[in-house]
């Protein structure tokens, strides 16, 4: 008989007053290669429920061969504003992260606070063009969200951040 066991360690980070979830990071090997995706809005997924959204993260990295996720998004609060905590948090995480997959999805480009908050980052994550990545489907359309289900197994493929305006 063979006994496999695993552990998964997560962490979620609120702001001060605990109304916004800034953060969530999950790790199954802290030997291996660690991603950043940055996503819209937090679900209902917390450090135990894992969400469809962090479960399709979490099985597809894992098969990529990572060892862990921190998912942060553009809006951590439920009034979809971006404040300097948010911004920090999403600073941080890309630049300790190995490769940051954003992961926002598409048809956005006349959403208001959309277009706000993604410019607010854009600084951010052309700093980490080097290891920025979206999520593509076989055939190498881009800019998908985890749970399109054309991207049931994720492509990760570079992009320019110039192309995020037309998003």
């Amino acid at each position: 008989m063979t006994k496999e066991k695993n552990t998964i360690r997560t962490e979620l980070l609120f702001d001060n007053d605990g109304e916004s979830k800034l953060k969530l990071s999950v790790e199954w090997d802290k030997n291996k290669k660690k991603a950043c995706v940055i996503m819209l809005r937090f679900g209902k997924g917390d450090g135990i429920y894992f969400d469809k959204s962090t479960s399709q993260c979490v099985k597809n990295l894992s098969s990529m061969d990572y060892g862990g996720v921190d998912i942060v998004n553009l809006f951590s609060s439920p009034d979809m504003e971006m404040n300097d905590t948010n911004i920090n948090t999403i600073k941080n995480a890309v630049t300790v992260a190995d490769t940051v997959v954003y992961t926002v999805g598409v048809g956005k480009k006349n959403y208001k606070a959309f277009q706000t908050a993604q410019s607010l980052i854009l600084p951010i994550i052309e700093n980490v063009r080097e290891k920025l990545f979206c999520i593509s489907d076989s055939d190498g359309n881009g800019f998908y969200h985890p749970l399109c289900p054309k991207v049931d197994t994720w492509h990760l493929t570079k992009f320019n951040t110039k192309d995020l305006l037309s998003l």
